[in-house]
């Protein structure tokens, strides 16, 4: 296995001299060459696949997440923080939207679906949980640019650096109503 042990997918493919390749169809494969040959995390990558499915088909996260982590064979801590990054980002779903739009100096309905997820995902890890900001932000931009591109990610980037600035109780203070 390459990379942190028990945090990666392992690279599939390919013993020739180009080095390891991508398993993936040619359509599922990160955009960006660099990230086809790292490590995606894929506790990440689940809880995002199923924030995507809650979002885009109405799914019901409790059923889907056991049933993905069965079929990609994550267990012990990836799976638990699969399933912490999961139900936490779900459970504050309407924070992380009012810190991430807050951020953006958007409304959550003007950003892209597929970045909305990720951007919850990282800011859940910036706000909830001990995860550094550095690998909060780091992962996540990673994530954005395997699937979308350098713009997404650039922009994950600066909204998730803006979120990072404040921790959870001072973004409560800056967004609740004043009496």
């Amino acid at each position: 296995m390459i990379g942190t042990p028990g945090n990666r997918r392992p690279r599939k493919g390919g013993g020739d001299s180009r080095g390891p390749r991508d398993s993936r169809p040619r359509d599922q494969q990160p955009r960006d060459k660099k990230l086809r040959d790292k490590d995606i995390d894929v506790a990440r990558e689940a809880a995002r696949d199923v924030l995507r499915a809650v979002r885009e088909q109405s799914a019901y996260a409790n059923l889907l997440l056991p049933r993905l982590l069965r079929e990609r064979r994550i267990t012990g801590r990836d799976a638990a923080f699969a399933t912490e990054l999961t139900y936490g980002a779900a459970r504050a779903q309407g924070l992380l939207d009012a810190v991430i739009s807050a951020a953006a100096n958007r409304g959550v309905d003007d950003i892209d679906g597929n970045v909305l997820d990720i951007l919850r995902l990282g800011a859940y890890q910036l706000l909830r949980t001990r995860t550094s900001a550095h690998a909060a932000v780091s992962t996540s931009v990673d994530l954005a640019r395997s699937e979308l591109g350098m713009g997404p990610s650039g922009f994950v980037n600066a909204v998730l650096r803006k979120i990072s600035q404040r921790d959870e109780e001072l973004w409560i203070d800056e967004l609740a109503p004043s009496m």
